[in-house]
């Protein structure tokens, strides 16, 4: 399943992604965050069994866009897609964004 968990404006940069676990999955399931280029773009890995409160966001040498982050010319989501269907997992996807619609 794929969540779109936040909008992208176009002419934006995404510094930076993450997860914050709020109620653990009680078994194995995970996740990636990605965009419309990749579906694990932004965190190859994030484990929705993790306890609550564990925070996991884009690991550098790992995933694309750790140490670059994105400049987003037209608008697109972030998306967490989750390996198997959740019963219980809360998560929270937060983004750091930078809007540069009148810098052009």
């Amino acid at each position: 399943d794929v969540v779109q968990a936040l909008k992208v404006p176009a002419n934006t940069i995404v510094l930076r992604v993450w997860c914050i676990v709020k109620t653990a999955e009680g078994e194995t399931a995970t996740a990636t965050v990605g965009d419309g280029a990749g579906a694990n773009s932004w965190d190859a890995s994030v484990n929705l069994n993790a306890t609550a409160g564990t925070l996991t966001s884009s690991a550098y040498g790992t995933d694309a866009y750790a140490t670059t982050s994105k400049f987003y010319t037209s608008a697109d989501t972030i998306d967490l897609t989750v390996s198997a269907a959740l019963d219980t997992a809360k998560i929270i996807v937060k983004a750091e964004m930078m809007s540069v619609e009148n810098y052009a």
